[in-house]
């Protein structure tokens, strides 16, 4: 189905949803080292990016613009994780904390089936 990148270390993020994302059929990557994060998304070339609003050394919300202003990843869908629900800004969606493992598959979901009809 897709490729899904799980950017930044989320330690709220249920240990099950890598599983389960597999299951649906999902090719999964997680990375937690932000060093080489441009050169790994070049490499693998995700459908869909879900990445902490707080990562250590850089804001997930810069991250999420970055992404829409490059001409090579602005196709990419990205899901900003935070503890925060307003607008997700450059992200295609944002999923709240505490995550809620069904809200958390259906909105990757709904986000990769829109990426699929454009």
């Amino acid at each position: 189905m897709a490729v899904i990148l799980i950017a930044g270390t989320i330690p709220d993020l249920p240990a099950l949803l890598p599983s389960l994302l597999r299951k649906d059929g999902h090719d999964i990557h997680i990375m937690t080292s932000h060093s080489k994060l441009w050169a790994t998304i070049a490499l693998l070339r995700p459908a869909l990016i879900l990445i902490d609003e707080n990562m250590k050394t850089h804001s997930g919300k810069k991250f999420c613009r970055d992404i829409k202003q490059n001409k090579n990843t602005q196709h990419i869908a990205v899901i900003l994780l935070s503890v925060d629900s307003a607008f997700p800004g450059h992200a295609d969606d944002i999923i709240k904390r505490p995550f809620e493992i069904g809200l958390f598959r259906e909105t990757i979901k709904r986000i990769l089936e829109k990426q699929n009809d454009t």
